[in-house]
């Protein structure tokens, strides 16, 4: 129970015998949060440059690029992503040195816009009589009927002839055929039947 813990090192406040809680840490270098003596886990780096946050000794993966042209992003030094194509002219965008897409069409007349040079498709028909618009050349479809002999007023064509008599005149022949025998009979029961009271 000695107070001072002079002779029991398992329960020395000061742990000036047991360094294996050692405060401060001085003579167990496992725990040395400096680690001014291991440098597996070293915290500034100053002795393993596989991860060298400056990148002072690895070019690998230099951030400005100025050793690697593979990635090089203002492109210098590789033609292939040359962005003013200027020294690969399949693709200008001018179309200076490339006719076969030439936009004004002045060297292709397979696709000329105003129909100047290819006259099956001339759009005022004035070279194609087969489509014109105003029936002039073309009797078959006249639109006011004046050569065509299905007359819309029905002038020509008496079958249908809106005043009907021929109908007319059988029905009232029917019709008096039907009233004079009526009379008769009529007149026939009267008789008999007077000559019955007498």
């Amino acid at each position: 129970m000695d107070s001072d813990n002079f002779d029991n090192t398992t329960g020395d406040s000061d742990n000036f015998d047991n360094t294996t809680v050692d405060s401060d840490n001085f003579d167990n270098i496992l725990l040395d949060t400096d680690n001014f003596d291991y440098m597996t886990v070293d915290t500034n780096i100053s002795d393993n440059t596989i991860v060298d946050t400056d990148k002072s000794d690895n070019s690998i993966v230099d951030t400005d690029n100025p050793d690697n042209t593979k990635v090089d992003t203002q492109n210098s030094e590789t033609t292939t992503m040359d962005t003013d194509n200027s020294d690969n002219i399949t693709v200008d965008t001018d179309n200076s040195d490339n006719t076969t897409v030439n936009t004004d069409n002045s060297d292709n007349i397979r696709v000329d816009t105003d129909n100047s040079d290819n006259i099956t498709v001339d759009t005022d028909n004035s070279d194609n009589t087969t489509v014109d618009t105003d029936n002039s050349d073309n009797i078959t479809v006249d639109n006011d009927n004046s050569d065509n002999t299905v007359d819309t007023d029905n002038s020509d064509i008496i079958i249908v002839d809106t005043d009907n008599t021929i109908v007319d005149t059988d029905n009232l022949i029917t019709l008096g055929y039907y009233i004079f025998n009526s009379i008769i009979f009529d007149v026939s029961s009267f008789l008999g039947n007077t000559g019955m009271l007498f």
